[in-house]
């Protein structure tokens, strides 16, 4: 009896196995049974199919980088080019705006001309000259006024308040005695009008209701004429245009009815 009961409890848990199998369900975790063949080949073969797309993208995207990120050419601007010199640009009709250098050797000239401790004691400043319509000897400005800075600044913000005016700008030092020192000029700038030019090229004026006939005329010409077929008629329709008769035209010729030769016709 003992012996029928574990040969049915044995087909009973191979009958198991077999329908798990079959159906792809998870069994028997506790032996290490976790998935059917079918299961773990199509997991082994997704992943290869993952693996080598993820390869492919990355050998992609390193290639990209190799070629739009070259190192050997990526440089950065200098702070400093070692140069003593001013630049003046113009921001709008009121603002006009600066940048500089000053170089260490130009400041030990500095103190050499006129003693120890010249760069820190005096006081830098921007001197704004307006030189419209001149021609500046450094003497003969409209006006100047100075801009105080500090030593620590390399560029500057001018508000000249002036439009339609030409500007040059010195950085330069006031010493403790008062005198004044230029050290570099900048070049000449113009601000531009603040309202609407009052020049009028008469070139561009609107043409007339006239003229606009007399064009509408010229439009009418034949295209494959020769210059002087061409100019001839321009003038016909600048008759036509203004009324102008004379004995032998005393109405408009229609343009279909237009003749051109190689020569103005002579008038009786």
């Amino acid at each position: 009896m003992v012996l029928w009961l574990i040969i049915a409890l044995a087909l009973a848990i191979i009958g198991y196995m077999i329908i798990a199998f079959v159906a792809g369900l998870k069994i028997l975790p506790k032996y290490g049974i976790h998935q059917n063949a079918f299961q773990q080949r199509y997991d082994f073969e997704l992943g290869e199919e993952w693996s080598m797309r993820k390869n492919t993208e990355k050998s992609a995207t390193d290639k990209i980088n190799e070629k739009l990120v070259p190192s050997t050419l990526v440089h950065e601007l200098p702070p400093v080019y070692g140069e003593d010199k001013i630049v003046a640009l113009v921001r709008d009709p009121y603002w006009i705006f600066a940048y500089w250098e000053i170089t260490p050797s130009k400041q030990a000239e500095i103190e050499r001309l006129y003693g120890p401790n010249t760069w820190e004691e005096s006081q830098p400043v921007l001197r704004v000259y307006d030189t419209t319509g001149i021609y500046f000897n450094e003497n003969n400005a409209h006006v100047y006024y100075d801009v105080l800075i500090n030593n620590y600044a390399n560029n500057w913000h001018i508000n000249v308040g002036q439009p339609n005016r030409t500007f040059c700008v010195e950085r330069g030092l006031i010493l403790k005695t008062g005198q004044y020192v230029p050290l570099v000029r900048s070049n000449f700038v113009t601000t531009p009008l603040d309202h609407i030019s009052e020049v009028v090229d008469e070139e561009w004026l609107l043409i007339s209701e006239h003229d606009r006939k007399l064009y509408q005329r010229i439009g009418e010409l034949p295209i494959n004429v020769s210059s002087p077929q061409y100019a001839y008629g321009i003038e016909i329709a600048q008759e036509l245009a203004f009324g102008i008769s004379s004995p032998q035209m005393n109405r408009p010729i229609p343009t279909n009815q237009w003749k051109f030769t190689s020569e103005k016709p002579g008038k009786d």
